[in-house]
């Protein structure tokens, strides 16, 4: 459980949220032990929302005709698979986020739209997620201007150690991780959020076709906060100070703002010029 996740709530607002009845939770507890609810100086039981996620992942296994053992199997080891990779975080906080199969192409133009907006938004909380270090070098002078104005950076990639400088965290991802073959681009400013967050897929030895990716995104505050609170997490591992500079803002939920239809047009526009440029770019070169 990260800091950003406090066991705060009781047994009936996790009945609430999950549709599975006290009584009930209750009975698994005693059963199963799960779900294992904290008891803070020997108060009341307090969840946190990653057991309300493990429960729906749960419910959701019986649903399939899982027995009960195998269910809450099913649903530890969803949670333990969210643990240590942007596209799974997000994908069980958000289960009903559409998931596109995007070529790189794809994910360059949504990437730079979402850079371009952020640089009108100052105070941000900003995320990247790169792979590799050549990836990050050739995304390095936008992001370098991203940070003049930002609250924090944090960015992925196969650093050879942590580097900050109060600001901006480099954060190495060991080799084994999910998040070495993630993207991301995230932004959760006062004013504007958008994300950004993909996972590669394998190539076949003998397959000469673009790199793919499993990718979603959004413009939703409460969407994009979970990213950055996923992707703070992950950095505490290595750069807790990263983890304070932003947990003010993380530990609350982004202020509601009704989307405009101009907001959306002009970061659709943005996506298709930066289409639109690589279409040409490669037109320019076949010739």
């Amino acid at each position: 459980m990260s800091n950003f996740d406090p066991a705060v709530l009781t047994i009936s607002e996790v009945a609430e949220r999950t549709g599975i009845p006290a009584s009930t939770l209750r009975m698994w507890e005693a059963r199963y032990g799960f779900p294992e609810p904290r008891r803070p100086a020997g108060s009341h039981r307090r969840y946190s929302l990653e057991d309300c996620r493990a429960l729906l992942e749960v419910k959701r296994a019986r649903e399939r005709g899982l027995g009960m053992r195998q269910a809450v199997h099913a649903g530890l080891a969803a949670t333990r698979r969210a643990q240590d990779s942007l596209f799974n975080g997000l994908r069980l906080r958000h289960p009903d986020l559409p998931v596109l199969t995007l070529p790189r192409t794809f994910m360059l133009a949504l990437s730079r739209a979402i850079e371009r907006t952020a640089l009108d938004h100052g105070d941000g909380v900003l995320v990247g997620a790169f792979q590799r270090r050549p990836s990050y070098r050739a995304a390095a002078p936008v992001w370098q201007d991203l940070a003049t104005t930002a609250r924090a950076v944090a960015l992925f990639a196969d650093f050879e150690a942590t580097a900050s400088d109060g600001t901006t965290w480099q954060i190495p991802v060991d080799s084994g991780s999910p998040l070495a073959a993630e993207w991301a681009v995230v932004c959760d400013a006062p004013r504007w959020w958008g994300c950004l967050v993909g996972h590669e897929l394998p190539m076949r030895p003998e397959s000469r076709g673009p790199r793919l990716f499993e990718a979603m995104w959004s413009l939703e505050p409460v969407v994009v906060r979970d990213a950055v609170r996923i992707a703070a997490t992950l950095a505490c591992n290595g750069a807790p100070e990263f983890g304070d500079r932003v947990a003010g803002r993380l530990r609350h939920q982004p202020a509601a703002r009704p989307s405009t239809l101009r907001d959306a047009t002009q970061f659709t526009n943005r996506v298709l010029e930066e289409l639109l440029g690589a279409a040409r770019s490669a037109a320019v070169r076949g010739g």
